[in-house]
């Protein structure tokens, strides 16, 4: 869908000014040279399980510096990894057991989550998700991450509108879609978007989806791309 969006010059502006001012942060900084560089990530099973179980730990739960979604996500070595979950048996109870002792919350569905995808993955979906990762790895354009992430949002569980793009950004694979969350959407409705953005409704995929094209819109009359413009509103903190 194409959108003639239109924004003033004070807000081009107002929007440049917020970017400037959060610009040098270290995480705005990792962003840009993890995800805007020519040398583009290596995709591997590993890195891609890793990053997909840190996703489904996100839902529902604050994920910001020192939560505990943090801790989990920064231990060493990580306890739920590729390697580690081949192993196991019940899986579905090791997992929730691991994200329990983490402190996380929803531990019992998360884990329950994590033994569905691991068993997609390893059924054969492993291909299909790893050739299209590796093409965005390849070469990325809005079209294209934007047929990527709506493959995750449905046939990952647990995956929806919002996770498919965090996985695919985490992995340092998008420059265009971004994950819609709360400290986005109350960006977006401080900052004047052009109509009022309902948290609730993101998780319908069309609405997603329409808000997703007028923020790029936005970006793209600001000069900022937006994998770029939401590291500086998380940085931020909203």
């Amino acid at each position: 869908m194409k959108f003639n969006l239109s924004i003033s010059r004070r807000e081009v502006a107002r929007i440049r000014a917020f970017f400037e001012t959060h610009r040098r942060d270290p995480f705005v900084r990792l962003r840009i040279d993890r995800n805007l560089s020519r040398e583009r990530p290596e995709v591997t099973r590993a890195a891609v399980w890793r990053q997909l179980v840190v996703c489904l730990t996100t839902t529902q739960q604050h994920s910001g510096p020192g939560s505990a979604v943090d801790r989990f996500e920064q231990a060493r070595p990580f306890p739920l990894s590729y390697g580690v979950c081949r192993k196991k048996r019940n899986l579905r109870s090791f997992a929730s057991a691991k994200l329990k002792a983490g402190g996380l919350r929803r531990h019992q569905k998360i884990g329950a989550e994590v033994e569905k995808a691991f068993r997609l993955l390893e059924a054969g979906f492993w291909d299909e998700l790893m050739t299209a990762l590796r093409g965005l790895s390849k070469k990325a354009n809005r079209e294209r991450e934007r047929q990527v992430a709506e493959l995750i949002a449905d046939r990952l569980p647990g995956f929806g509108p919002k996770q498919s793009r965090n996985l695919i950004q985490a992995l340092g694979l998008s420059r265009y879609e971004i994950p819609i969350d709360s400290r986005v959407t109350k960006w977006l409705n401080r900052y004047g978007f052009p109509f009022p953005v309902s948290a609730a409704a993101l998780a319908d995929a069309g609405y997603y989806g329409f808000v997703l094209d007028c923020f790029q819109a936005v970006c793209k009359q600001a000069r900022i791309l937006p994998c770029v413009l939401d590291a500086a509103i998380f940085a931020a903190g909203g």
